[in-house]
């Protein structure tokens, strides 16, 4: 009679495993359970991104900010480089100012901008090209954007690495900017120049 118990047990254990001990099911994320400040989740409308500057504007800027490295030791750097268009692949000699600049602000400019897909932001380095843009005697580096409900691209010059990773700290919901120094700057300082990159105008902002 004994083995007539164990099978009773067998019988009742396999039962209890298939109603209560079922592998979880794996859970896919749609785009209303990611949130609005990851830039997975597509292009950002205008709507949005005023918003956004609004609860900026409005916002209280942290008192307690880190100042960073007081100072640094001076780089040598050449005072002239050859400047590659990506878009021809002519070769163009630039010295001091625009020299420095593509030298050490274009590659962290390039870098910023392929990190800030939610705008569908791209670098125009178009006027740095003599072949491409014989005429201009001050190049500038532009960018070109289109948001979620813009009819036409904008299209900004006089861009800098700063600018790029204001627009990447401030889509990202940061109130902090971090600076060239480990320092950090409260976003908010930086309210004016949003508003100029995005075309967007906030009214009665908060002192």
């Amino acid at each position: 009679m004994w083995y007539i118990y164990i099978v009773i047990g067998l019988a009742a254990l396999i039962t209890f495993s298939s109603a209560g001990c079922k592998l979880p099911s794996k859970k896919t994320f749609s785009d209303n359970d990611i949130s609005p400040d990851d830039t997975i989740k597509g292009i950002f409308k205008r709507d949005y991104i005023k918003e956004k500057l609004e609860l900026l504007a409005n916002s209280t800027a942290p008192d307690k900010l880190n100042p960073g490295a007081m100072c640094y030791s001076p780089m040598l750097e050449r005072d002239s480089i050859e400047y590659i268009c990506p878009k021809c692949g002519e070769k163009t000699l630039y010295t001091e100012s625009t020299g420095w600049f593509l030298r050490r602000d274009l590659p962290a400019c390039r870098s910023l901008a392929d990190s800030i897909p939610a705008i569908n932001l791209q670098l125009d380095e178009s006027e740095y090209c003599k072949k491409c843009n014989p005429k201009i005697e001050n190049p500038q580096l532009c960018i070109t954007y289109k948001l979620a409900d813009d009819q036409k691209e904008t299209h900004i010059c006089g861009i800098t690495r700063y600018d790029l990773s204001i627009m990447k700290e401030f889509m990202q919901g940061k109130t902090i900017h971090i600076t060239d120094n480990d320092g950090e700057a409260a976003m908010k300082d930086f309210l004016p120049r949003l508003q100029e990159l995005f075309g967007i105008k906030i009214e009665n902002q908060k002192k």
